[in-house]
């Protein structure tokens, strides 16, 4: 078989218009995408930004896969061949109609239609032009030939990748885990959240802080972001803080333990013990039956007087305040730092499970008993 040429994009048969296309575009959006999934989620992805997959003609893929990179690198490849295949029988793209030319050609778009329809696109190899879009720089001058190329590199593979990647993956991340995807509309417009901007810096701290946890940021109370904006210290950021979270704790509970609570508990184990939060799964398992970490619970409540403190700490970091619970498990319980660490990850899932919230409710109880 013949390479497949930049002029075959234009084919009358989707299917080799397909696979030049593919040629084409497909390395450079793949590296894109491998770029922003391991920024997104550290240590999630094992693909090789070099080695994209390769679709054979039954469109079937082939190489290294992976589970967040092959379904956004396949639908920015599909939806940039149906745009292009759209401008190839004349309909280019158009401005939107917000800005002040809409609705006139997309003159970028103009110029890739003419160079695949032109004569010289018939002696132009896909695949040696894929790896030249691929490492393509934008800040070096362009030689007049290839401007075209300079084009297709800004719609084709720029345009749709810039600023996207880490913000859909994180939100795909946060939902597979029962995070809110987008706490910042929320705490921004719904109605339900209007006494959490009352305080605008405090509001914008409140989102930075969401987001981290959604985001799965190591330390997401560390906000030096917000202290360099609004010229605050770190201590009047994590009072701001502190005040916004029992605000959204009384304005909207359910709300709270999703973006806050949960995860908070969930990263605990890790975070004392260095070993890996629970998965989406167990979170899954848990959540189902309430009854059983619940119980368990109960009953250790009423054996060993050591677990609430263990109990009232988790919650505590849960809730956003520093707990070193694993120097309090050593202590209490006089274990090594290995043997602590089980225990506190044994009781973070277990808090998980029953809901902090019943947990922290109970506690209180427990305390207005015994007063």
């Amino acid at each position: 078989m013949l390479p497949l040429t930049i002029a075959d994009i234009a084919s009358e048969n989707d299917d080799i218009a397909f696979l030049a296309f593919a040629e084409f575009v497909g390395p450079a959006l793949w590296t894109r995408v491998v770029h922003g999934v391991r920024r997104a989620k550290p240590g999630t992805c094992a693909c090789r930004p070099e080695r994209p997959p390769l679709f054979n003609v039954t469109d079937t893929l082939t190489g290294p896969l992976c589970d967040r990179c092959v379904p956004l690198w396949t639908g920015l490849l599909t939806d940039g061949f149906e745009v292009l295949r759209e401008a190839l029988v004349g309909r280019i793209p158009t401005v939107s109609a917000r800005s002040r030319n809409g609705g006139e050609e997309i003159r970028e778009w103009r110029i890739i239609r003419d160079h695949i329809v032109a004569p010289e696109a018939d002696l132009q190899d896909a695949s040696v032009f894929g790896v030249l879009l691929r490492d393509f720089e934008p800040r070096e001058e362009t030689p007049a030939e290839l401007d075209w190329l300079r084009k297709a590199w800004a719609q084709l593979v720029n345009y749709p990748t810039s600023g996207r990647i880490v913000p859909t993956v994180r939100r795909e991340s946060a939902d597979e885990r029962g995070l809110p995807t987008r706490p910042e509309v929320a705490i921004r417009k719904a109605a339900w959240a209007a006494p959490l901007r009352v305080d605008p810096v405090a509001r914008d701290i409140l989102i930075e802080f969401l987001l981290g946890i959604r985001d799965e940021i190591t330390d997401p109370f560390s906000l030096p972001s917000m202290e360099l904006r609004f010229g605050l210290t770190a201590a009047e950021v994590s009072e701001r803080l502190q005040r916004s979270l029992a605000t959204l704790r009384q304005c909207n509970r359910d709300f709270y333990e999703r973006a806050v609570a949960v995860p908070r508990a969930q990263t605990v184990s890790d975070a004392i013990a260095g070993g890996h939060a629970p998965s989406p799964e167990d979170i899954c398992v848990a959540a189902a039956d309430t009854s059983v970490p619940r119980n368990a619970i109960l009953a250790e409540l009423e054996v060993n007087s050591v677990t609430k403190m263990l109990l009232q700490a988790i919650t505590d970091i849960a809730h956003g305040r520093k707990v070193d619970v694993g120097a309090l498990a050593r202590r209490l319980l006089r274990l090594d730092d290995e043997r602590a660490g089980h225990e506190v990850d044994r009781l973070a899932r277990l808090v998980a499970g029953a809901g902090v919230e019943w947990v922290d409710v109970l506690l209180h109880d427990l305390d207005g008993r015994a007063a």
